[in-house]
């Protein structure tokens, strides 16, 4: 059992220096794809209208703002005339 404790943490330690080092041609490829992949989902999300919740969220807040500062302007102009 205790080989098999230390066999197990050699393997774990061989994957944490690998990982240490410069990426290799297969994960370059695999972060290549993946950032494809998101800009083609962005593109997509932005022709079919489907935005994320924060980008929803933000607009939602942007919307309020805007109909906070019209309505005050208008009260303004209210009062003024």
């Amino acid at each position: 059992m205790k080989k098999m404790h230390i066999a197990g943490f050699a393997l774990v330690s061989l994957f944490a220096l690998s990982a240490c080092g410069d990426p290799g041609p297969g994960e370059q490829a695999g972060e290549a794809f993946d950032d494809g992949m998101d800009r083609v989902e962005d593109g997509y999300d932005s022709l079919m209208g489907n935005d994320g919740p924060m980008e929803e969220a933000g607009r939602s807040a942007d919307e309020a703002y805007e109909d906070t500062r019209d309505a005050a302007e208008d009260t303004y102009e209210d009062m003024a005339n």
